[in-house]
């Protein structure tokens, strides 16, 4: 698997996927993400998966091989949001081992099977709904300590 994608994408859609997973998780496979890379599409998908709360999210890149890897959450968030603003490669073989490069900055971690990633269930019945952003209330605030 091999990408290149700009950081604030990477960043940014990590964020949004990262409040799928648990911080104590119950099986070690639910404190990763899992990093799916299509060639065909050249779009690159996170999903986290907290067995109560699922979230996938995805967006544009350069892909050069297609492929399938589970990252540890934290690590990987870590690492994307420290690194400078521009390009990002990654680079995952076989043995689930993930280079992450930018710039100077070169970072390896040890990543899972995907195969080991728990599933997002499929909803067979039921009605969609969709809702416009401004039908959503703002976030909530913490009151301030006095």
């Amino acid at each position: 698997m091999k990408l290149l994608c700009a950081q604030s994408d990477l960043s940014a859609n990590l964020s949004l996927v990262s409040r799928a997973v648990p911080s104590r998780p119950t099986h070690p496979v639910l404190g990763n993400v899992l990093l799916t890379c299509d060639a065909g599409t050249q779009r690159v998908s996170l999903t986290a998966f907290d067995l109560s709360l699922g979230i996938q999210t995805s967006f544009p890149a350069e892909v050069e091989d297609s492929g399938e890897i589970a990252l540890p959450a934290k690590l990987f968030s870590d690492i994307v949001g420290k690194l400078p603003s521009g390009s990002v490669s990654l680079d995952a073989n076989e043995e689930f081992s993930a280079a992450i490069a930018a710039q100077s900055s070169r970072y390896q971690i040890q990543g899972m099977s995907a195969e080991e990633f728990t599933t997002l269930p499929v909803v067979e019945t039921g009605e969609a709904v969709y809702l416009p952003v401004r039908c959503l209330p703002p976030a909530a605030t913490k009151p301030s300590k006095s």
